[in-house]
């Protein structure tokens, strides 16, 4: 996956992160919108074709103190690690994916 596909292809969505297994990507929503939400694409696949991993309303923590969603995958791209913003705070997760977007 290249930066460029990624930027017409991912279209509004930031701080993303690919998989080099199969060619997914992770990526939270844009800056200010609420609620911040995680998605998974395929490269090839259009916004209708993603998943949403969470939304969260915990806006303030993401937006005004930075604390990003950042998704990243595990090296065999069995797992999407990213932060989770919540009422006590941003907590670390993962979701394991073996393959959900097929």
């Amino acid at each position: 996956m290249s930066a460029i596909s990624f930027a017409v292809w991912g279209n509004c969505w930031l701080h993303g992160g690919s998989s080099l297994q199969d060619g997914g990507c992770g990526s939270e929503s844009w800056y200010g919108s609420r609620p911040v939400v995680l998605k998974l694409f395929r490269e090839t696949e259009s916004e209708q074709g993603s998943i949403t991993v969470f939304e969260s309303f915990c806006t303030d923590l993401t937006w005004k103190r930075g604390t990003h969603v950042n998704p990243s995958f595990s090296r065999d791209g069995g797992r999407l690690y990213f932060n989770l913003p919540t009422d006590q705070g941003a907590r670390t997760a993962y979701m394991d994916i073996a393959d959900p977007l097929n």
